[in-house]
């Protein structure tokens, strides 16, 4: 009596699993449609605003399934989907300039659980809190206004008493190009390091966000680095 229970649960617990996996071979995880987008199977309706100047497409980013958002202006935002909640965002990494000064904004934030939903419309609030640096830069101008030539600028963008991190220009024309780099210094060792293409990250905290990590990443987007700052 005791072994045919058992094949039976065995038996129902095979087909659920075969039923489970048919389900998730039946389509993409994530898809769009139009201003639409897709997850397992639901269907969230007009939560991309596609349009001329705009686009919306899904990538494989930092490690997981992401919505990438770019416009013609050079503005570019990653949405990471939670690996567990897939209709969730639990980063939002963010590469853009600021058009009052044009600095470079390569902040992220991570630690969220935003419904899809509401993550598009609330990003550019979430990424203008960590970004108060980049914002209030001023540069150096002649009695004329005219912005002063300088061979290398450096605006600190963080200190602790173990790390300076420097957001680094060699140059006017790299300013103007938008080419900056992170300049991470070792207080402790005096060892100071240099990357071309990071984001500085940020946590959610109860009640802020907490500069935890600079991330060195790779051409295809992929995590070279991790460089914790404490």
């Amino acid at each position: 009596m005791i072994n045919i229970l058992n094949k039976s649960v065995f038996k129902k617990l095979h087909y659920i699993v075969i039923f489970i996996s048919f389900k998730t071979l039946a389509f993409n995880l994530y898809e769009i449609n139009g201003n639409n987008i897709i997850i397992d199977g639901d269907i969230y309706s007009n939560v991309l605003n596609q349009g001329a100047n705009t686009s919306f497409s899904l990538t494989k980013a930092f490690g997981s399934e992401a919505l990438f958002y770019s416009s013609t202006n050079g503005f570019e935002r990653y949405f990471v989907f939670d690996k567990y909640q897939h209709d969730k965002i639990t980063c939002i990494y963010n590469s853009s300039r600021i058009i009052s000064n044009g600095v470079v904004n390569r902040n992220a934030v991570c630690g969220l659980e935003i419904p899809i939903t509401n993550a598009i419309d609330e990003s550019s609030a979430i990424i203008d809190s960590v970004s108060q640096i980049e914002y209030n830069y001023e540069l150096e101008r002649d009695s004329d206004g005219s912005v002063i030539p300088f061979d290398e600028l450096k605006i600190l963008k963080y200190k602790n008493k173990n790390f300076e991190l420097y957001i680094k220009y060699d140059g006017i024309y790299d300013y103007i190009d938008g080419s900056s780099s992170v300049l991470i210094k070792n207080l402790k060792s005096n060892i100071s390091r240099e990357f071309n293409n990071f984001y500085f990250v940020y946590y959610k905290l109860e009640d802020g966000y907490n500069l935890k990590s600079t991330f060195v990443i790779d051409s295809d987007n992929t995590i070279k680095e991790k460089i914790d700052i404490k």
